[in-house]
């Protein structure tokens, strides 16, 4: 129970991109991220999708700013 007696509420979720650099501010590459768990599967996998809808969101972007 939260501090009013009820309980928590949910109001955001985010995911977070960290990016390794090198000396010199560039990025760098990282070992693969390995899964362990059935949970770790599911994230990778809504990981990906959510990374193909962007890609292909912004590449629909940049078509339709080439046709103005």
């Amino acid at each position: 129970m939260g501090p009013r007696g009820r309980p928590p509420l949910r109001v955001a979720t985010a995911y977070l991109v960290f990016v390794a650099v090198d000396a010199d501010g560039n990025p760098r590459p990282i070992p693969p991220l390995l899964p362990e768990t059935d949970e770790d599967h599911r994230r990778l996998r809504e990981a990906e999708i959510r990374r193909k809808h962007r890609l292909t969101r912004r590449d629909e972007i940049l078509a339709s700013r080439k046709q103005d």
